[in-house]
């Protein structure tokens, strides 16, 4: 019997998470057959049995390697073709970085940060926030660690 379940995870959104889920039948050594996953964002609306749903625009978002030192690499998976640009914050909320906006197909893609600032200056080490914009919206947020 399949059963589709929603789980409002927004509060997890550009973080790295586990789901577990298991079979009540076969319990935590059994396993779960999956034909598909799916991720898509969902706005639910007032009126019951009403929803508006929006695909996302990207998934498999990443930084790597994090921690870092000297450059580290923004990968994802584009769902959507686009508009592509990706901007980094340092914990003020200052936007120290931002790359060229670039056009993007379908498919694995790849951006290097070479750790510098808009400037060219180099950073102190510490937790940055990692932001890809896909068509001027927001697709999807990264925590980044530059260590010297």
């Amino acid at each position: 019997m399949l059963v589709e379940r929603f789980w409002d995870v927004s509060e997890h959104q550009g973080r790295n998470v586990r789901l577990v889920m298991v079979d009540m039948e076969t319990g935590p050594g059994g396993w779960i057959a999956v034909d598909g996953i799916e991720e898509r964002m969902q706005e639910l609306s007032g009126v019951a049995n009403e929803s508006v749903s929006t695909f996302a625009k990207i998934n498999q978002l990443r930084a790597t390697p994090t921690p870092f030192n000297g450059r580290t690499e923004f990968r994802m998976n584009i769902v959507n073709p686009g508009s592509l640009q990706i901007e980094v914050f340092d914990l003020r909320g200052y936007r120290v970085w931002y790359s060229t906006v670039r056009d993007v197909g379908i498919g694995p893609t790849a951006i290097l940060w070479n750790t510098s600032n808009s400037f060219g200056q180099g950073l102190p080490s510490g937790t940055y926030l990692g932001r890809v914009l896909l068509d001027g919206e927001i697709a999807g947020k990264v925590r980044l660690t530059l260590v010297e």
